[in-house]
């Protein structure tokens, strides 16, 4: 049995690319784990095949998967102190109608049990009082949690060597989620804004439910892309200029978009309830956020691979290449003699 696995497996690999049967054998021989070490998969598969190959390996590996799994707890434990700092910063605006619109808009975000988890906010919002909470900065903070997962997801998207330091995390964090709530604020302005001038002046023509949901996925969108912008500009340890993030960003945005239609109309199938009973809704969720979180840092690292930009993918491979033989000159250097003039 062992001989005719070997001959199919001999038979196998003369159909195979040359380079590709080459570094199969190598980690074989080396008893290296094939699909936990994905990163040379464009060494014989050049082109942006082996860069998506590549990205799709290294998301499925230990630890990205990891990361992620981390991004999504973080979400879980974020999402709803962010909506109460947002809705804290709506208390600026007495408005019932915007108040209303604004509520309408968490309904479309939550893709389950919308109308429980939309009601039991406002309950919990009514007893507490917007004015009484202790404070927006533990808020954001609570918040930063998001961010603090999502920049370590990026940095080993990126191959960031040096991260940065626990507090400078925390101060960026922070300041993203403030950005976050006056961002998502002007959205349901705006939002607001539209179903007005819809109830206006188009009453007749289209309806305000249809208006609305346009308008909430157009807006959705905007703000995906400038969150995103700023979260692979900002968050990771390094220096990329702003026209190299904005594929990542509206690539990631677009499927985010898709991903969450998709899971809407998934979900209702899966059968949670009967499963996991009264906390399938919070199992939805992770589901939802782990969703998110392969296609954020997916994106991420297509980039990093030169996905979209050849010229990225090569700059990215001198630096790799001049990393290496400066940690084997390091080497060299530490295992000469003392007394070795070299």
């Amino acid at each position: 049995m062992k001989a005719g696995l070997v001959n199919r497996f001999r038979g196998i690999s003369k159909v195979m690319r040359p380079g590709l049967r080459r570094v199969l054998m190598r980690r074989y021989h080396q008893h290296q784990p094939w699909l936990t070490s994905p990163d040379r998969i464009d060494e014989v598969l050049p082109g942006r095949p082996g860069a998506f190959l590549s990205a799709l390996g290294w998301l499925f590996c230990r630890e990205s998967t990891l990361l992620v799994f981390s991004f999504t707890f973080a979400f879980l434990l974020s999402i709803f102190p962010l909506i109460v700092l947002l809705i804290s910063l709506t208390a600026a605006f007495p408005s019932e109608p915007f108040q209303e619109t604004l509520f309408e808009a968490l309904r479309h975000f939550f893709p389950v049990s919308q109308d429980w988890i939309v009601r039991n906010l406002q309950i919990y919002l009514a007893e507490i009082g917007v004015h009484q909470v202790i404070s927006l900065v533990l808020l954001a903070w609570a918040g930063s949690g998001l961010f603090f997962a999502l920049e370590a997801a990026l940095e080993s998207a990126y191959r960031v060597r040096l991260p940065r330091n626990f507090v400078g995390s925390q101060i960026r964090g922070t300041a993203l989620v403030l950005a976050l709530g006056l961002l998502v604020l002007l959205a349901a302005t705006v939002l607001h804004g539209a179903v007005w001038l819809a109830e206006r002046f188009l009453a007749n023509a289209v309806s305000t439910e249809r208006v609305f949901t346009l308008t909430y996925y157009g807006i959705t969108f905007m703000v995906t892309v400038c969150l995103l912008t700023c979260a692979f500009h900002w968050l990771p340890n390094r220096n990329v200029p702003m026209r190299r993030i904005l594929p990542e960003a509206f690539f990631a945005a677009c499927l985010i978009i898709v991903a969450d239609l998709v899971f809407r109309w998934v979900a209702p199938h899966l059968e949670l309830e009967e499963v996991y009973g009264p906390f399938y809704v919070s199992v939805t969720i992770l589901l939802w956020g782990y969703t998110f979180g392969c296609i954020i840092v997916g994106s991420a690292r297509l980039g990093a691979n030169g996905f979209f930009m050849p010229s990225q993918r090569s700059e990215a491979a001198e630096r790799e290449a001049e990393m290496a033989r400066a940690q084997r000159r390091a080497m060299e250097t530490a295992m000469l003699p003392s007394g070795d003039p070299k």
